[in-house]
């Protein structure tokens, strides 16, 4: 059996299939995953998804505290990308059909975080959205 694409995409969890949907827009994408599409590590992650949310929220609390749950095996400006490009990425998922309950759930280090969670299976459901 041949398949033909521009792109392949190795692994089906949140990244491989975030991916997948916006080159798709401009090329012919395959995926190939080691068990099934839904058989993932991101399948198993729980809980919710940390951002800034809210109006007291700063990124830099996140980026701080990402840096020292990290104990130094963080990479410092990856860390900074990827905080600073939280709300946007869970602008889309919602664009796509996720529903969060946004609210603050805890307090963790040096602020009260707004976790954006769905149900406590987030894992589970973000990457049905994508397919």
């Amino acid at each position: 059996m041949e398949h033909n694409s521009d792109i392949l995409i190795m692994g089906s969890g949140l990244a491989g299939l975030g991916y997948a949907l916006k080159v798709a827009e401009f090329a012919r994408v395959n995926l190939i995953t080691k068990r099934g599409l839904t058989e993932t590590s991101t399948s198993k992650a729980q809980g919710g998804i940390a951002a800034v949310l809210g109006p007291d929220d700063r990124f830099e609390y996140h980026i701080q505290d990402t840096l020292t749950t990290g104990e130094g095996l963080s990479h410092p400006d990856i860390v900074e990308l990827v905080v600073r490009q939280g709300p946007a990425r869970i602008r889309e998922l919602i664009d796509l059909g996720a529903h969060f309950d946004m609210r603050t759930v805890s307090k963790i280090f040096s602020m009260s975080l707004i976790i954006a969670d769905a149900g406590k299976i987030v894992g589970k459901i973000l990457p049905l959205i994508l397919l």
